[in-house]
């Protein structure tokens, strides 16, 4: 059992350098030629996708994918999620949290990488759940969640923490990664340009 528990605890963890090379590869690429700036989402998707998709065909981990149609109500609190991670950022710091996601070809892979993502941080981790209880599971997925994405500065570590513990609390209530999935599309839903000025109006809130 201890092997076992070694084997997908280091596929979950290994993420992380994954993606530093990841990281270091592609900006590399771009600096040669910056015209490919515009895949950058798409890249990532594809290696999260690839990593995602390893990692449920081999680790020896279940990954529940349960559906109930009152999954559907979290997409919505995806959206208040996004909403008020950005005021509370414009609040602390003054600026948003909206990416360049305005171009229609970039919105595909931010519904994509949700997929995963949470089959990596919440099912991958199911297993802590019953070894160390649900607060010790929600801490790890969280942290975990939140240090990838270093890339977006210390700031997002510390609102992706937070969110990390909200799909965390998801995963441990509904038993379903279905279910943390939606959420987490919601909020990635939420960053798209069509709806990010309803952020900005949160934003210039007293």
């Amino acid at each position: 059992m201890a092997t076992v528990s070694l084997v997908w605890l280091a596929a979950v963890v290994g993420y992380l350098p994954a993606q530093l090379v990841y990281v270091i590869v592609s900006s590399s690429v771009v600096s040669a030629y910056p015209r490919l700036r515009r895949y950058n989402y798409w890249t990532y998707a594809a290696f999260s996708l690839l990593y995602g998709g390893a990692f449920y065909v081999v680790a020896p981990v279940s990954v529940p994918f349960a559906f109930r149609s009152a999954y559907l109500a979290l997409v919505p609190v995806g959206f208040a999620m996004y909403y008020a991670d950005t005021y509370a950022v414009s609040r602390a710091v003054g600026t948003s949290l909206q990416r360049d996601v305005s171009h229609p070809f970039s919105m595909l892979p931010i519904l994509l990488v949700p997929i995963p993502e949470e089959i990596l941080f919440r099912a991958g981790l199911a297993p802590l759940i019953d070894a160390f209880g649900p607060v010790a599971f929600g801490v790890a997925s969280a942290l975990l969640f939140g240090l990838i994405h270093f890339t977006f500065g210390a700031r997002d570590v510390v609102v992706k923490v937070g969110n990390g513990i909200v799909f965390a609390s998801v995963f441990v209530v509904t038993g379903s990664v279905t279910a943390t999935i939606l959420v987490h599309l919601g909020y990635n839903l939420a960053s798209f340009h069509v709806f990010s000025d309803y952020s900005e109006d949160l934003a210039a809130l007293p």
